[in-house]
């Protein structure tokens, strides 16, 4: 489903270069479950934003679903891969302030040919995954934190994607709210999502694949549920 090849991120000139991301080679199947783990500054979320077509590299190629983002796709391309292939959920939540739940998660559906009616049913369908269709018209600082990041997963739904990306989706909730979100992505894997979350909790591992990263070389993976 995604593949990496030969993959460089330098940033900085001369001597304040840096080379987050390192000669990364690997290949993620389809409906995997694959945790990036290091410490900060380590090159996970960079790392996280090639494959999600968000950064550019200096060098390599990362193929999803057999095309080359960087190489046979511009900038209107790579919105529209983006819009069709992913859902990306932010550490931050990202979710606009002055909008209800319901409006937050069909933002993503404003470009499509979709009719009112459709993509409301879309947003409900998303909002019952997730579990809160009863905090529809809640905006986001009447949500706890739990709730608003649910809201973000259900927008990074909403889409029907094939790939769903995580970066430091639990960093800012509490044990047992995290525990809830990671198990909601484990149901969303197991439902047939192809799943990248970033992650710098080294204790955790839970179903899937942990992909090792330090210094921008992946390290290590485990189990071998993905080629490096």
């Amino acid at each position: 489903m995604i593949e990496c090849r030969n993959l460089f991120k330098t940033f900085g000139l001369a001597e304040s270069q840096v080379e987050a991301v390192r000669n990364v080679n690997l290949t993620i199947p389809k409906g995997s479950y694959t945790k990036v783990v290091g410490p900060s500054g380590s090159g996970k979320s960079t790392l996280l934003n090639l494959m999600a077509g968000l950064l550019h590299p200096s060098s390599g190629e990362v193929i999803v679903d057999g095309i080359s983002l960087y190489e046979e796709l511009d900038a209107n391309g790579l919105a529209r891969f983006r819009r069709e292939y992913l859902g990306f959920v932010f550490q931050a939540f990202n979710l606009i302030p002055y909008l209800t739940a319901l409006e937050n998660i069909l933002l993503p559906l404003t470009p499509t040919g979709e009719s009112r009616n459709a993509k409301l049913q879309m947003a409900q369908e998303a909002l019952n995954r997730v579990g809160i269709w009863d905090r529809r018209t809640h905006r986001p600082g009447e949500l706890s934190g739990g709730q608003q990041q649910r809201v973000a997963i259900a927008r990074a739904l909403v889409n029907q994607p094939e790939i769903i990306m995580a970066d430091e989706p639990t960093g800012n909730l509490d044990s047992r709210t995290r525990g809830e979100i990671l198990d909601l992505f484990g149901e969303l894997n197991t439902a047939g999502h192809t799943l990248l979350m970033v992650t710098h909790d080294e204790s955790y591992t839970g179903q899937g694949a942990v992909l090792h990263i330090q210094d921008g070389l992946v390290e290590t993976l485990e189990p071998e549920a993905v080629n490096v």
